[in-house]
């Protein structure tokens, strides 16, 4: 409740009341004509960001549309910020919103608070949410009058994201995911009045004196407050967003234990039923209302339930030959030895061709570092994580935990990267490329005598205008399949009798990007499992990665030269297969459906596992990246431009 200037003299004088410490009030307008009310009618028009509950952007809308509560109490998710301004010594500023402000007027509240703009360029950047910060930098300049250079961006800090609904006075209220954003330095204060009536700096140690005395406050500001301000105000030093202590909190079990409390409050007698009484107007309980009091009429049965279909030979789909299978979580008991002999592939060099290129990728490493961290340690999704097991400890209970799952990690991390390295390309080649998410791929063939299937998912493929030129133009008739005997070859695939016998590419060949160019493979280690129960290996991860780039590249080839067996033109798919750290590369050169013909064979070639780095996460309550390797992102970027 202090500007700088005065604290030494005050603290030399006896301790004034808290009231008397406002810095700033906005004289009073009564029986004039407002300009604020036409300023904040202008506002209304402003398009905002609305955004789903992971808080990725669905569309826009004006600031009228976001603020006003529907019949139905429903309201337009929209993203917004919350800035905590502190000075040299540690005191909040806080204000009291304008009385012409169109939602909550004259409640005091942060020290500012609104939302980005979608019409103001750079205010849609979502990385380490610089949109955000730019969008408080302009701000604060409006409200506050703060210079602008005197708020630089790298010394706004992030702290998390808060989701929160609230119906204010049934005409206009919020429901936002709210980004609180820390700032602390000694600037000048020149407040706009058409924004704020009052001011006033609160030191840590007097807020909960002073708090009671502002009356009613805005519920984002009330929330905050209530469950996390004063824990990270007192670490404010210490950068509280990064340490130990906040990460081993889950704010939002905190906010959903408040609604419950706040639910189970019983309703206090308002003495509304006896004035209504009085006059005669009759009052029913809700009960008579929403139940259903009617008497159920007898109905005829006029037949049985049907029989759940069994799974047995009477199955519609039973059939007494046995189907050999592979699906997304198998692993093949001799990896890609025995990959090699299923897809009739050969290796002819260790590596990638020749024509795969890779480029300095310094420009653009520090992002990578950032996308990373954002999908190993900061995003706010929290779940359950698998049971960890010990094999030397097999009947060992460790305690469950929550963190991000590895199938999110591998998902925002390919995302991210992807959409990095699409930004940093030539136009040309972005215009060539389509990302299709969640497709489904099956191919069927014989292998000795014996019917085989692979359905496999394709979570993210990514597909052109032109096919992938071939790789390799050398003849394959002299190189010999790998030998497991006396293995068989099917081993390990799953026997089936109930199945249907299906061929599916999922994209229509007369769509202009129909063409596969690169597989990308999530490895979540809970899902993908060995037959056996025990650990999967490298060859197998290896098997697996040659297995999916097949059944997409021989899906489409059945799709495209349908019953031919050497191929009119060979098929190239790259394959990336990655479990968040370490990444596979592969490329498959298809040149024949005939897998048991000796004489022209598939080419596969591919790289060692790379570490995208070694460690990434939490050591003494900062968030550490160890180990990063630039040649992921090389390779990425490599396969993405490669025609």
């Amino acid at each position: 409740m202090l500007t700088l200037p005065f604290r030494n003299l005050v603290q030399k004088t006896a301790k004034r009341a808290l009231q008397s410490n406002v810095l700033f009030r906005q004289k009073s307008s009564k029986g004039q004509p407002s300009e604020s009310t036409k300023v904040q009618e202008a506002a209304l028009n402003e398009n905002l960001f609305l955004v789903d509950e992971q808080d990725k952007v669905v569309g826009r809308a004006t600031k009228r549309e976001c603020h006003e509560v529907k019949k139905c109490g429903e309201i337009l998710l929209h993203r917004a910020f919350s800035v905590f301004l502190f000075n040299g010594h540690g005191d909040l500023l806080l204000q009291k919103r304008a009385a012409e402000k169109i939602t909550y007027p004259s409640l005091y509240t942060n020290s500012c608070c609104s939302h980005p703009i979608a019409d103001v360029a750079g205010e849609d950047e979502e990385t380490d949410a610089m949109g955000v910060k730019r969008a408080a930098q302009r701000r604060l300049g409006f409200e506050l009058g703060i210079p602008k250079d005197k708020l630089p961006l790298e010394k706004f800090d992030y702290i998390t994201r808060v989701h929160y609904k609230d119906e204010g006075n049934g005409q206009w209220g919020e429901h936002e995911i709210d980004y609180v954003l820390f700032f602390q330095g000694d600037v000048p204060v020149n407040p706009n009045p058409n924004e704020i009536s009052e001011i006033s700096y609160v030191p840590r140690e007097e807020v909960d004196q002073h708090i009671p005395t502002l009356g009613t406050l805005t519920p984002w500001f009330y929330l905050i407050l209530k469950h996390r301000l004063k824990l990270w105000w007192d670490n404010l030093d210490k950068k509280m967003r990064l340490s130990r202590q906040l990460c081993k909190q889950h704010i939002g079990w905190h906010f959903k234990t408040l609604w419950a409390t706040k639910s189970a409050r019983k309703i206090e007698d308002t003495g509304v039923k006896k004035l209504l009484t009085e006059k005669g107007i009759p009052v029913v309980r809700p009960e008579d209302i929403l139940n259903d009091n009617r008497k159920p009429e007898k109905i005829e049965v006029v037949g049985l339930k049907p029989k759940p279909v069994e799974f047995d030979n009477t199955h519609p789909n039973w059939h007494d030959r046995v189907l050999l299978t592979y699906k997304d979580h198998n692993v093949l008991l001799e990896g890609l030895t025995q990959a090699k002999i299923l897809t009739n592939a050969v290796e002819l060099k260790q590596g990638l061709p020749d024509k795969i290129v890779l480029k300095d990728s310094k420009e653009f490493d520090k992002r990578v570092k950032d996308i990373i961290l954002t999908s190993h340690v900061f995003d706010a999704q929290q779940v359950t994580l698998p049971k960890v097991k010990d094999p030397n400890r097999p009947a060992w209970n460790f305690p469950r935990s929550y963190g991000i799952s590895q199938e999110r990690v591998i998902k925002l991390l390919l995302l991210n990267l992807l959409q990095l390295v699409e930004n940093t390309s030539e136009l040309e080649v972005v215009k060539q490329r389509f990302v299709a998410d969640d497709s489904h791929f099956c191919y069927n063939f014989e292998k000795s005598e014996r019917p085989i299937q692979f359905e496999l998912k394709g979570d993210t493929l990514l597909t052109s205008m032109k096919p992938l030129s071939p790789v390799n133009n050398q003849p394959t008739d002299s190189l010999d399949l790998p030998d497991i005997s006396p293995i068989a070859p099917t081993v390990s695939l799953t026997e089936e009798n109930i199945y249907e016998i299906r061929g599916i590419y999922p994209l229509n060949l007369k769509f202009s990007k129909s063409h596969p160019h690169t597989i990308f493979v999530p490895h979540v280690e809970s899902e993908v499992k060995n037959l056996y129960e025990e650990p999967v290996t490298e060859p197998q991860i290896f098997g697996r990665s040659l297995l999916k780039t097949f059944t997409v590249a021989a899906s489409y080839a059945k799709e495209k030269y349908g019953n031919a067996k050497i191929l009119p033109q060979p098929v190239t798919v790259q394959c990336v297969h990655t479990n968040g750290r370490l990444f596979h590369f592969g490329v498959l050169q298809l040149n024949t459906l005939d897998l048991e013909d000796g004489r022209v064979k598939n080419v596969w070639y591919q790289t060692e596992r790379i570490s995208l780095f070694d460690s990434c996460g939490y050591k003494f309550g900062r968030p550490v990246l160890e180990g990063y390797n630039s040649k992921v992102i090389q390779y990425l970027n490599a396969f993405y431009n490669n025609v």
